[in-house]
């Protein structure tokens, strides 16, 4: 059976997420569920008032919510069809970082809810910056600022007396997305997991130290491109100067630390020739790689390591550099979470989301979905994918063939190995999150208009508003156009047919 954890930033989202394909897994025999868990400051607000209120549930409310729904599973299940002996998790982005924290529940000693996990682009924060002592500046900031004391005893009383709509758009990002300064404000206060230490432990030092349900048989995977789609959201501008990328790396790093950075993701337009695919083009390239990187490829390469070296049943990976054969999709490269969409043969699973598959992007998804199928029956993923290990490193590669042009699949080695490996060097045993930079590094960049950031950021966080915003546009245009043309009956014959003296009757 199969069980859907959904993703969104641990802020956005629901079990009705169109992301997975329910009706797809349903019709290929699989008893498939879906639940909701807590979001946002609903789901992952803390203060030290919290901890006095429940030391046993101090923190990280909808992981706990999750934890319910798998054991409503393992209990109830089988009324439905279902083998709580096989369950399945799949999830992607932040539904994906949930099952690497599931996992990582007390450390490992309770017995697990789950038997095979499919992790596509896990958000799984770890890290110093993620401890929830560290993290309690932040929610008293957001405590005050809906007038609230938060040194006080009763602040979580007071908190819950707050209109739940004021509540639902007031999500941490302070402390998100590496050198972040633009923001707005309203997204800049609580609503992200933290390492409690109670029931979820920093997940990334459980999994180096193998402290975690290692009878699990997992895949993690991967897209080539995972920052790009961020870049808007993350800064007041989308390409900065190759100049400002070097001093953050130097403020952030230091010196020495930071040059060898820059020389990993410095443009590198200029040395392209012979034809090969230079990604970092531009110093706007640059930077969505050096997002891609510190948020999601290098921590999952670091995770996957970690599971590697600790579980009990082989680990496999995944990598996609594929780019889909759409006008507007390509600008987004490899983009975060595009994998989804060939996995679960569901051209809508990505976000944003290609408009429909090509012949050979259909074939390939369809026999992609065969194998996660095969996967959640417990037959496997097939001998022709390798398992991942620290010393092969193999991955199956879903890419664009060099000599067809198609896209396939081929098994590579040590993909991001080389570029991750400077990240593990700085935090150890992590290999996770770049440090945020709090310095004013934008001072002296010529910046985009304050407006257009904003209205990016109003469309992240309002997208059905935003869709049927556009929808009425568009109609509006459309019925302008009918309109133009009816009055001037030149394009329409059934307009022509309605215009003044088309009913007389024509006599000798």
């Amino acid at each position: 059976m199969a069980v859907h954890i959904h993703g969104g930033s641990y802020a956005r989202g629901s079990g009705n997420d169109p992301l997975f394909p329910h009706l797809s897994f349903a019709r290929a025999g699989l008893v498939t569920v879906t639940f909701n868990y807590r979001l946002g400051l609903f789901g992952f607000m803390t203060l030290p008032q919290f901890l006095k209120e429940d030391p046993h549930a101090p923190a990280n409310f909808g992981f706990l919510d999750q934890r319910m729904a798998l054991l409503w599973i393992q209990e109830n299940i089988g009324l439905f069809g279902g083998d709580s002996r096989e369950v399945t998790v799949f999830g992607e982005s932040a539904g994906a970082g949930s099952i690497l924290h599931q996992l990582t529940y007390k450390l490992g000693t309770q017995p697990s809810l789950f038997h095979r996990a499919f992790a596509i682009s896990p958000a799984a924060l770890s890290g110093p910056e993620y401890e929830m002592r560290s993290n309690w500046e932040g929610y008293r900031h957001a405590a005050e600022s809906f007038g609230c004391d938060p040194e006080a005893e009763d602040a979580p009383d007071c908190l819950r007396q707050i209109d739940h709509s004021k509540l639902e758009y007031s999500k941490n990002r302070l402390m998100v997305f590496p050198y972040v300064t633009s923001t707005p404000a309203t997204y800049q206060r609580s609503g992200w997991p933290v390492s409690d230490h109670v029931n979820f432990p920093d997940v990334g030092t459980a999994l180096v130290n193998g402290d975690y349900n290692k009878d699990v048989e997992i895949v993690v995977g991967n897209d080539l491109d995972e920052g790009r789609i961020f870049t808007p959201l993350m800064a007041p501008i989308i390409s900065p100067s190759e100049a400002l990328l070097k001093r953050q790396f130097e403020i952030v790093y230091g010196i020495e630390n930071g040059d060898k950075l820059w020389e990993v993701y410095r443009p590198k337009m200029s040395e392209g020739g012979g034809g090969e695919d230079i990604r970092s083009k531009t110093s706007g390239d640059s930077f969505g790689t050096i997002a891609g990187d510190t948020i999601l490829n290098c921590p999952s390469w670091q995770h996957t390591r970690s599971l590697a070296m600790n579980s009990l049943h082989p680990v496999k990976r995944y990598a996609s550099e594929y780019i889909y054969n759409h006008a507007v999709l390509r600008s987004f490269g490899a983009f975060h979470t595009s994998s989804a969409c060939l996995f679960y043969n569901n051209p809508s699973a990505g976000a944003p989301f290609p408009a429909g598959f090509t012949a050979d992007e259909a074939a390939l998804a369809e026999a992609l979905f065969k194998k996660v199928v095969a996967f959640v029956k417990g037959h496997g993923l097939g001998d022709d994918w390798k398992p991942f290990t620290v010393e092969d490193g193999a991955a199956l590669l879903i890419a664009k063939n060099a000599s067809t042009g198609n896209i396939s699949t081929s098994i590579t080695h040590h993909w991001k190995n080389d570029d991750c490996s400077i990240w593990a060097e700085l935090y150890p045993p992590h290999g996770l999150w770049a440090k945020p930079c709090l310095d004013d590094i934008w001072a002296d960049e010529e910046l985009v208009p304050a407006t257009l950031n904003g209205a990016m950021w109003w469309v992240f966080l309002h997208l059905k508003l935003a869709a049927i915003i556009a929808i009425i546009i568009l109609l509006a245009i459309t019925a302008s156009i009918i309109f133009c043309c009816c009055k001037c009956c030149k394009c329409c014959k059934c307009c022509k047919s309605k215009a003044p003296g088309s009913n007389k009757v024509k006599t000798d």
